[in-house]
């Protein structure tokens, strides 16, 4: 993260917009994947579930790593809908 806060302070210094914007955006991005996986990992504790389906989980039972699988793309969505729509 500090060298996102460097490169926008070197984009801000050079007065290059590019520099800014694409700093801007990976900030964001970072800020998102940060979020989501804070997000998972506080699911995957509350209900003792591991975070991803490993292969002798799929063997057992493949129908939860289905149901693991879309639980991880809804918080994906609700992380990056709080991101988009916050003011």
């Amino acid at each position: 993260m500090c060298s996102f806060w460097f490169l926008a302070l070197c984009g801000c210094l050079t007065k290059r917009r590019y520099i800014i914007v694409f700093t801007t955006m990976a900030m964001f991005y970072s800020f998102i994947l940060s979020f989501r996986w804070a997000a998972s990992a506080h699911y995957s504790y509350l209900n003792s579930t591991p975070l991803s389906c490993t292969r002798i989980q799929r063997q057992i039972d493949p129908t939860w790593c289905n149901t693991a699988d879309a639980t991880q793309v809804l918080i994906s969505i609700v992380a990056i809908l709080t991101t988009v729509t916050l003011p």
